[in-house]
Formats: C-alpha cells, sequence, structure tokens
C-alpha cells in the first residue's frame, strides 16, 4: 500500500483539523479558530488510500540570533492517527491493515465481536438493545473515539476511550472504557495502539479487570496504580436455577451436599444435592446439607469472587473439610469476575 505525502487542498482543511484534534485533544470549538490561523500551503499530509493520517505544518517566519531574523520554519501540527504511530513508516503500513477508526457500518460487527469474547468473562453483560443504544450515544461526544481492528473478514477487536485534559500534566489523559480482544494479536495492536498516545499522554486510565492479562506483557509492573475498586452485588434469588442456568468447567465432576441460609427467601433456604457433569449443574432439594452456607457466601462462591477456602476462613462457610472445600474451588473455577458496564 502507497503513502502519498502532499499539500492538502482548502477542501481537505477539516480532515486535517481532525487529525490534529485527535492528537492534541482540541476541542470543536477551537475548530473555527484554527481553521483561520492555518494556511495549507504550509502543511505537508500523509494519505493511505483516500484517508488522511498524518500532519505537519512549517510555518515560514525568522528567528532572532545576534540581532538578525534568520529564516526558520516553525514546526507545529505534527499530528499521526494513532494507528499509525509508533514504529515508522514500513510498521505503520502494516498495522494499517487491521487498526482502523470504527465507522457507522462496524457497530454491527464490534458487536458480534463482544458477544464472542464477553460469555468467556465470567460476570459481563449479556447487553440487551437499551445497553446497546447507551453505549453508542458515547461515540457522538467529543473526544471519544472507537477503534477496531479488522482482519477483512470480521472484528477480532476494538476499544473504545477518550481524552480528557489534565490541567496539572502535559498534554491530557486517557480514559480507557473498554477494549475486547478475541485474539493475542488483536489484543496486542490494540494496547500498542494506546500506547502510541505517548507522545502526549502521561496517564492512561483503564477500566478492566485487576489482573488483565495483557499487563502482564509490561516490562516493569510498577508503572501500574490501581485508583479505584467499583464491586458490584448479586442476589440469588432463585439458588437452583442460577445453578442450572450457570456454566461449569467441563472437567469438573462433582456431588455435595450444601445447605443455603436465606432469611429473605424462604424457597431458597433449604438443603440441597449439587450435582455437576459435563459442564452442566444441577441443585435439587435433599441431602444431609453437610456444607453449610449464607447465601451471600452462595453468591460470591457463585460468581467466583472469593474462594471457598477464602469464605471458610472468613466464617461465612461452616462445616467443611479440605476435600469439600477443593471441590467447590474446582466447580466454580474461572477467571476474576469483571463486569464492563455501569449501570
Amino acid at each position: 500500500m502507497n503513502i502519498e505525502i502532499r499539500s492538502p487542498r482548502p477542501d481537505e482543511a477539516d480532515a486535517a483539523y481532525a487529525i490534529c484534534s485527535e492528537a492534541f485533544a482540541n476541542g470543536q470549538g477551537r475548530r473555527d479558530d484554527w481553521l483561520a490561523t492555518k494556511r495549507m500551503e504550509d502543511f505537508l499530509c500523509a494519505w493511505v488510500g483516500d484517508q488522511l493520517v498524518a500532519t505537519t505544518e512549517a510555518v515560514p517566519v525568522g528567528q532572532h540570533f545576534g540581532g538578525r531574523s534568520v529564516p526558520m520554519g516553525a514546526v507545529a501540527s505534527v499530528a499521526v492517527r494513532p494507528d499509525q504511530r509508533g514504529r515508522g513508516v514500513a510498521p505503520r503500513l502494516l498495522t494499517t491493515e487491521c487498526m482502523r477508526p470504527a465507522t457507522a457500518d462496524d457497530h454491527g460487527p464490534v458487536r458480534e465481536c463482544y458477544l464472542r469474547v464477553a460469555p468467556g468473562i465470567d460476570g459481563s453483560v449479556d447487553r440487551n438493545e437499551t445497553f446497546w443504544a447507551a453505549w453508542q450515544l458515547d461515540l457522538g461526544k467529543p473526544h471519544h473515539y472507537l477503534y477496531v481492528y479488522d482482519v477483512g473478514d470480521g472484528i477480532d477487536g476494538y476499544v473504545k476511550y477518550r481524552q480528557v485534559n489534565t490541567p496539572d500534566l502535559w498534554g491530557f489523559s486517557l480514559i480507557v472504557h473498554e477494549l475486547v480482544a478475541a485474539t493475542p494479536e488483536a489484543g496486542l495492536t490494540l494496547w500498542r495502539h494506546i500506547g502510541s498516545h505517548a507522545a502526549q499522554v502521561e496517564e492512561v486510565v483503564v477500566y478492566g479487570s485487576p489482573l488483565d492479562d495483557l499487563t502482564l506483557l509490561l516490562p516493569e509492573q510498577k508503572g501500574r496504580k490501581l485508583l479505584g475498586v467499583n464491586r458490584w452485588m448479586t442476589r440469588l434469588v432463585d439458588v437452583a436455577g442460577a445453578i442450572g442456568a450457570r456454566g461449569f468447567p467441563p472437567g469438573v465432576a462433582a456431588r455435595l451436599d450444601v445447605e443455603v441460609v436465606d432469611r429473605l427467601a424462604p424457597w431458597n433456604d433449604d438443603r440441597f444435592v449439587l450435582d455437576v457433569a459435563d459442564g452442566r449443574g444441577v441443585l435439587r432439594r435433599g441431602g444431609s446439607g453437610g456444607v453449610r452456607m449464607t447465601v451471600n457466601a452462595f453468591a460470591s462462591l457463585y460468581t467466583g469472587w472469593a474462594s471457598a477456602f477464602t469464605l471458610a476462613a472468613a466464617g461465612l462457610v461452616h462445616h467443611a473439610g479440605e476435600q469439600e472445600l477443593r471441590l467447590l474451588d474446582a466447580t466454580f473455577s474461572g477467571p476474576t469476575p469483571y463486569l464492563f458496564d455501569d449501570f
């Protein structure tokens, strides 16, 4: 794929402003002032196909040295679209094949990508139309961006983020609201896209799991800082129905007598036999009620938030020996639960 280098035409000034606006977090309100003070003949820009991907400006002025004005080009508006940054021309050309800004036509494929990835993330929401409408509404706001990892026959990942001006810091900050990757290649490319903002960004805030797998690829962990925790509450209204609806590790076969204590929902307050096999579970009434726990503790175990050993150490699981605790942990094991959505 060829890169075309030329000065932009007057009718391409808006495209040049869009590149600079994203790079420097300029507001839409500054557009008119920016255009009024710029001459397109002072710019050199790069196009990949019909897309403008980079700008630079050299304003012909003079600079005084020794009492004389020395001709000088004031270099400004050096901006590269994020998916084209970081490693020079050749790598940028390679990433052009995959990373690009999303368009309205990508909303459907983005949803399909989420639906591929979300079932593997315990706690993620099976979004309905109301959730997706709110998700898309953000994209119309200033400084909100959505980039996709396009492999040609579909989208294997996307990142949704926004720029935030930070008066106490140089440049601006990035808030990453959602990064979803169906493959390791997509995930690495999306994170490199965020990293390509390094020239202007000193801080990146990521809404994510406390131990995202891709953070393990950082050369040092000391750059990571936990800024806050927002946990959600789960209430099991129907413990038997919840077990029947949940998936379980396919290699686990377990049978355990449990007693659930639930003072608010008497239909849950009973002794049960938990049977798990072939990735499915059944909770039927009966048994000896050997392992005893409140519905609150059962919810923590069910979501994968707390292990059976942790709950027992806190005094929330009773009458369970090491064998029963290990069986419970194997049954409800999985990745750390995580919720993308705020509602």
